[in-house]
Order: structure tokens, then C-alpha cells, then sequence
């Protein structure tokens, strides 16, 4: 798993990332089965490259922001568009 994560985020925003810790994962039935896994890493470096084929957009937040806009998506009971990468630093 850590591998598969490693080559994503290297593909989609060029970066590599190290110390990877799984947190969640989500069933997603829509368009086909898929599972979506949640986890937290360390980035080697703060610039970043999105991939636009890949993502919309990419961004780094703090940890509250990152809590408000899970907060938010809770209570518009919705869920955060998963083809928008969030990322995270402290």
C-alpha cells in the first residue's frame, strides 16, 4: 500500500513523501467499487506540481483548516469532492 501511495502523490503532485500512516478508509460505489484510503505522511519538500490531467487543485492547509473544511462537509452532510486533493502542514 505504502508503495501504491508513494508513486500517487509523486504522480499527481511531484512530490515524495515519507513516514506514511494510515488513518481511514471509505467504500466509494460510484462510478465502480472502489476504496478510498486516507493517510497522513511527510513531504520532503513544501513546493508541489499538481498534475491537472489528475487533479483539480492542490494546496497545503494547516490542521484547523483541514478540520473546518471536514466539518463543513459533515454538516452539509456531503463529503469532500475526492478529486481535490487537500494537503496537510503543520
Amino acid at each position: 500500500m505504502e508503495g501504491n501511495i508513494r508513486r500517487e502523490v509523486a504522480e499527481e503532485v511531484g512530490v515524495d513523501i515519507e513516514n506514511i500512516e494510515y488513518c481511514a478508509s471509505q467504500h466509494w460505489a460510484m462510478p465502480e467499487s472502489q476504496l478510498m484510503l486516507g493517510c497522513v505522511a511527510t513531504a520532503t519538500r513544501e513546493d508541489f506540481d499538481v498534475d491537472l490531467d489528475e487533479l483539480e487543485a492542490g494546496q497545503w492547509v494547516t490542521a484547523e483548516q483541514l478540520a473546518d473544511a471536514v466539518n463543513r462537509s459533515k454538516n452539509q452532510r456531503s463529503v469532500p469532492n475526492p478529486a481535490v486533493c487537500i494537503m496537510f502542514s503543520n
